[in-house]
């Protein structure tokens, strides 16, 4: 389900698997929500046209992503998850949105988790396998929302809104 918010840089949505059920809301890049950090990750591209997807051990295709270490930045954290899973440079970014997921039911119902993500153009490097990646895809961006939205279903429109953010982001960076 997908509902736009009064806030025309919010949008909310509820997510429903036989793990549990969770509200996420996403939110403009200067608009962080209150909450636990999660993690920064990007959706990385090699032209305005190919994005890069990885392999998780699971199959699943995903953005690379990863928690933030010690005193690194949100940014640094991003750039650091595109060089190790995915095995790219980071050439430039910007932020696009802020994730924020608050579980309803379960042992951490209440519990709240923001997330940033960002767009970054990258120059691939010689693929290494890591921890957690097994792969790496690309694909076309105009089919990326629903390659994203696959394994989450009530996210359609969630991974459609962050592909269009991207778009509107490479047109500056």
């Amino acid at each position: 389900m997908t509902d736009r918010t009064d806030d025309p840089g919010m949008f909310a949505y509820t997510l429903a698997t036989p793990q549990g059920r969770w509200n996420v809301t996403l939110h403009a890049p200067d608009q962080r929500p209150e909450g636990d950090f999660g993690g920064s990750e990007a959706i990385i591209m090699i032209d305005d046209v190919t994005s890069v997807l990885i392999r998780e051990t699971s199959g699943r295709l995903n953005t690379p992503g990863d928690r933030r270490r010690d005193d690194e930045s949100i940014e640094d954290a991003m750039r650091r998850a595109v060089r190790t899973k995915a095995c790219a440079e980071v050439l430039s970014c910007a932020p696009i949105a802020y994730t924020c997921t608050v579980r309803l039911d379960g042992p951490d119902a209440g519990k709240i988790t923001v997330g940033s993500m960002h767009v970054a153009r990258v120059r691939l490097l010689p693929w290494v396998s890591s921890e957690g990646a097994i792969g790496r895809v690309e694909v076309p961006l105009d089919g990326l929302a629903e390659i994203m939205s696959a394994d989450w279903i009530g996210l359609e429109g969630f991974s459609a809104e962050l592909v269009a953010r991207a778009q509107q982001a490479l047109q500056v960076i």
